[in-house]
């Protein structure tokens, strides 16, 4: 009965939270964007080439360094096949700053993490298919020194040892506190940037 409760409070606050990001949205849509984009475009085409091509290389320098900001901020990887859980746990770490990336399954988390540099995973120990702890094990095969954390509703003795001498740091029994999560991680990846900011 509790993990029915706490279910439809994580639900309710994910609606919120994806109605609330609609409106801030909403609200900052133009409505006469395509006559703009015209305008732009006119401006831009009567310029001479030199100055076009002068802006052509500043362009490039700004995606450049959007590319380095990116490449800067910490980076999360949620492993869990609850959609609803993926949504709450992105949208409050990316107002937060971080990069978040997320996978229902493990055969998706397992590209993801081969793909991008990862500084910490949120995993659901119960998933169908492959379970958080296989998902660990393999993730470890590629970087042993990944910093991660279970997520479930579901705590096997077993497997927590398991999951504990993989290295997970928690374990965050479902529903979880949100908050709690959010400053545990958040405090594992100040201390990551720490480190990487010495080196």
């Amino acid at each position: 009965m509790q993990a029915l409760i706490g279910s439809v409070i994580v639900i309710t606050v994910v609606v919120i939270l994806i109605i609330m990001r609609g409106l801030r949205n909403r609200g900052l849509q133009q409505k006469d964007k395509p006559s703009l984009e015209r305008k732009a475009k006119a401006v831009e085409q009567s310029k001479p080439q030199a100055e076009r091509e002068s802006h052509a290389f500043s362009q490039i320098e700004e995606d450049k360094r959007l590319i380095r900001t990116v490449a800067d901020k910490p980076t999360l990887l949620i492993v869990d096949d609850q959609i609803m859980i993926r949504l709450l746990i992105r949208e409050v770490f990316e107002s937060e700053g971080v990069r978040v990336l997320d996978a229902g399954n493990g055969r998706d988390a397992w590209e993801l993490f081969r793909r991008h540099e990862v500084h910490f995973i949120l995993l659901d120990m119960n998933m169908p298919g492959m379970d958080g702890v296989e998902v660990l094990r393999g993730i470890r095969r590629i970087d042993p020194q990944v910093k991660s954390a279970f997520i479930s509703a579901y705590g096997d003795p077993e497997r927590l040892e398991v999951g504990e001498q993989l290295g997970a740091l928690r374990f965050f029994a479902k529903p979880f506190d949100i908050h709690a999560v959010k400053s545990f991680v958040m405090s594992e990846l100040k201390s990551h940037e720490r480190l990487r900011a010495e080196n």
